[in-house]
């Protein structure tokens, strides 16, 4: 027996560690000896739902709470369950429970909050409104109500001020969730979902190159932190795709001049101008797309989803600052309408590429 509590503490590690598919290996080892026991069919069904795989999770769960029934672990794992399939009234029903058992408990205030807001991001989008609009509208304040409940009920912990500032940043009020964040990280510098919870806040203000470095921090911490990874990907792809519209348009001109000055021979006014500030807008994409390339192909999800339009958009970059170059320095000529065609078409293909390469966020 005690070699079997060894393989669930294993488990158990392997879990805090990020790496869930170990985890699920180790307990679901431990539960072909025990299966009917609690904590391990608790642990079996957080490590699927990590694993975006809810319909699995959902049977170790239900089978956990019918042999537990008011064990809030088991509670909270299943609300998750029932949030990623899309099943709000079963996901509230569980979280709300847990407050009813453990009302004193600040661990169970900073969940529920955490589910009810998480559920009210995933009910907004729900094109079948199995969520009445009239509680939809109340889940916030509802989250903010169990968030403020957990800071005075455990003031020194850093998990209920972000708790807190994740409930703030959904009512809109990014400033007093900044401070949540910052309180959080005061606590405990090394707190990774302040830090997120900052990252975010970049992410909503459209700072993307702060949002990008604080998501970036995270997985240089920890590889397998998920959420980092998934809000990387989310952020960078709205990055990239911003300047590959700045190159895009730059190049378009530089294709307008292109054709004026050899098919007409006429050239706008101000062209060489403008000619300018086509190039060093291509330049300046070109630097930022640099600046993140390492890092965005290094968290790559396989080698086909995002190298083939971040290595386009690069040519792209390359291609259209080579065109206007040319066109400021050199003769117009048969070189730099094919780099203008070719920046052209290299932009266009990166660019729809990276908006169809579809992120699920975090849930």
């Amino acid at each position: 027996m005690a070699d079997d509590r060894a393989l669930l503490l294993q488990a158990e590690a392997y879990s805090d560690a990020g790496n869930h598919q170990l985890a699920l290996a180790t307990v679901g080892s431990f539960l072909t000896l025990h299966p009917d026991h609690v904590g391990g069919l608790t642990l079996a069904g957080g490590q699927l739902n990590w694993l975006g795989r809810p319909a699995e999770a959902l049977r170790f769960l239900e089978q956990a709470a019918l042999l537990a029934p008011d064990d809030c672990d088991v509670l909270t794992t299943l609300a998750i369950s029932r949030r990623k399939l899309g099943d709000w009234e079963g996901s509230l029903t569980a979280s709300r429970r847990t407050i009813e058992l453990a009302p004193t408990n600040p661990l169970v205030y900073e969940n529920c909050s955490d589910n009810l807001r998480l559920v009210w991001l995933g009910a907004r989008q729900d094109e079948d409104r199995r969520l009445g609009r009239r509680e939809l509208a109340g889940l916030l304040d509802e989250a903010m109500n169990y968030a403020d409940q957990a800071c005075q009920l455990a003031p020194d912990h850093p998990d209920a001020h972000t708790c807190r500032g994740l409930a703030l940043s959904g009512l809109g009020r990014q400033q007093e969730a900044r401070e949540e964040f910052q309180t959080a990280l005061r606590l405990d510098p090394e707190d990774v979902n302040a830090q997120a919870g900052l990252a975010s806040l970049h992410e909503k203000a459209g700072r993307h190159i702060q949002a990008g470095e604080g998501f970036f921090r995270l997985l240089r911490e920890n590889p397998a932190n998920l959420v980092a990874r998934t809000n990387f990907l989310i952020v960078m792809r709205a990055y990239f795709a911003y300047y590959l519209e700045m190159a895009l348009a730059a190049s378009c001109l530089l294709a307008l001049f292109s054709i004026c000055h050899q098919s007409l021979g006429w050239a706008p006014p101000l062209t060489d101008t403008l000619l300018v500030l086509a190039a060093a807008v291509d330049l300046f994409s070109l630097s930022r797309f640099i600046r993140f390339r390492k890092q965005f192909a290094l968290i790559n999800h396989g080698p086909r989803k995002l190298t083939t339009p971040l290595i386009l958009s690069l040519l792209a970059f390359v291609s259209s600052a080579g065109a206007g170059l040319l066109s400021v320095t050199g003769p117009a000529g048969l070189p730099v309408s094919a780099l203008v065609l070719v920046t052209i078409a290299l932009s266009a293909i990166s660019l729809v590429s990276i908006m169809r390469h579809s992120v699920a966020p975090p849930g």
